[in-house]
């Protein structure tokens, strides 16, 4: 049986591993973009072995995309035929979207935090809001047009924290 492998990151990546019968590691090389056969002819008992070796790469079955929680660059496929560029894009289209996700969900977690311990810091000092140092945190839903423009400097979302917070209790509220 022959294994593809196919990168969806902007960066080369490199799969180390070891066929059963060798002692030597091999090494295969995929391109940013790109996609690598292996050069072996796999037997059952050779794919048995290689397969969790190829996922502890960061690689997820051609067949799994549809179900990714997490960020994947690297897809595989076992057979005769290479992976379409269909099989490659859906990869890449889903990995953007879980990746986003997560970052979202960061973003939350760290402006709740930041409120959070604005809440702690007034318990703290006995309700007194004169004594409390606040920061303002206002997270921005980008509109599908400024999100393609801010994609193409790196950048998904907003954040912006002001040195001139107001001053008194933080209120706890939520971006747009």
């Amino acid at each position: 049986m022959q294994v593809y492998v196919a990168n969806g990151t902007l960066q080369h990546r490199h799969i180390v591993y070891r066929v059963v019968e060798g002692r030597s590691e091999r090494t295969l090389q995929v391109s940013a973009g790109q996609q690598a056969q292996f050069p072996e002819d796999f037997t059952d008992d050779q794919l048995a072995n290689l397969i969790p070796q190829i996922e502890q790469a960061g690689a997820v079955r051609v067949e799994d995309i549809k179900h990714l929680t997490s960020a994947y660059g690297l897809v595989y496929s076992v057979g005769k035929k290479p992976l379409t560029a269909d099989q490659i894009n859906a990869l890449v289209e889903r990995d953007v979207d879980v990746r986003q996700a997560i970052s979202d969900a960061k973003v939350e977690a760290a402006g709740l935090a930041a409120f959070e311990g604005g809440r702690r810091q007034i318990v703290n000092n006995q309700g007194d809001p004169t004594k409390l140092n606040a920061t303002h945190l206002e997270i921005t839903q980008l509109q599908d047009t400024e999100r393609e423009e801010a994609a193409k400097g790196g950048v998904d979302s907003r954040v912006t924290v002001s040195k001139n917070a107001p001053t008194g209790p933080a209120k706890r509220t939520r971006g747009k």
